[in-house]
């Protein structure tokens, strides 16, 4: 009877562990979100009578996103010296928009670098992110 108790007790404890296991790595985003990311270049944007515009920083519209704060894009930044090895982080970064069509986006004095564009989970600042197809 004692160890019937003992058992069912011991097994309650590790349910419980293991819910919370995952509930705090799902709540404190250690899962990480899939991402496609391209880098920041130089491009080209359209008027509405097809004129181009040259700019040095251009992104995908796609990667662009909008608070009550301006715009913003979410940056991928290499954190090494990690126990893993290598994780990506994303940093959001707040950026001016000079120009921008249908497609793409060009940004006042924005560092180079890879940024995201599209995601399989809600990116935040501070965010795990691997690579599609890594």
């Amino acid at each position: 009877m004692i160890r019937k108790k003992i058992f069912k007790t011991v097994i309650w404890f590790f349910g419980i562990m293991l819910a919370f296991t995952i509930f705090s790595r799902v709540s404190v985003g250690i899962t990480s979100a899939e991402v496609k990311t391209t880098y920041v270049s130089a491009g080209a944007v359209y008027d509405e009578n097809y004129n181009a515009e040259n700019y040095e920083h251009c992104v995908p519209v796609t990667a662009l996103h909008m608070d009550t704060y301006g715009y913003y894009v979410y940056r991928v930044d290499i954190h090494e010296e990690r126990i893993l090895g290598e994780q990506l982080i994303a940093s959001k970064i707040p950026v001016s928009v000079i120009a921008k069509d249908d497609f793409t986006a060009a940004l006042d004095d924005m560092e180079w670098g890879e940024i995201v564009i599209s995601s399989d989970r809600i990116v935040k600042d501070g965010c795990h992110l691997r690579r599609a197809g890594e």
